[in-house]
């Protein structure tokens, strides 16, 4: 089996959907949950990551322009070596709307509160 991907979650809120990923991850999973970015400070999301080891960064999103928010979020996802992110519920316009963002990663997953681990998303085409 080939190396894990570096995967980073996104979530702005309780983290059931983050909770999912970290629960699903094993060692035969192509990915390695690496890095949880959340805008809100007290996110529940938050204390999920740090139970299950995983790092965690806070970019707060409110009254940023989106193009300044993209270059943070790049910047942050460059630093930890990211291939695959997974938007764990974190929907808002944000810096993910940037093709410079989403065409650098290999692949960007979705994962809404009602879909399940067996239709983990889809590759965005820009």
């Amino acid at each position: 089996m080939s190396q894990a991907l570096k995967a980073a979650a996104f979530a702005s809120g309780g983290g059931t959907n983050l909770q999912a990923l970290i629960d699903h991850q094993s060692p035969t999973t192509p990915w390695t949950l690496s890095l949880l970015v959340c805008n809100h400070d007290g996110a529940g999301a938050l204390q999920r990551a740090e139970a299950a080891g995983v790092t965690a960064a806070v970019i707060p999103t409110k009254d940023r322009e989106p193009a300044d928010l993209g270059r943070e979020t790049l910047e942050l996802l460059e630093q930890h070596d990211i291939e695959v992110i997974f938007l764990s519920g974190y929907l808002r316009k944000t810096a993910l709307t940037s093709k410079e963002l989403v065409t650098s990663m290999r692949s960007v997953k979705t994962r809404l509160p009602t879909s399940s681990l067996m239709m983990p998303g889809t590759r965005l085409e820009l």
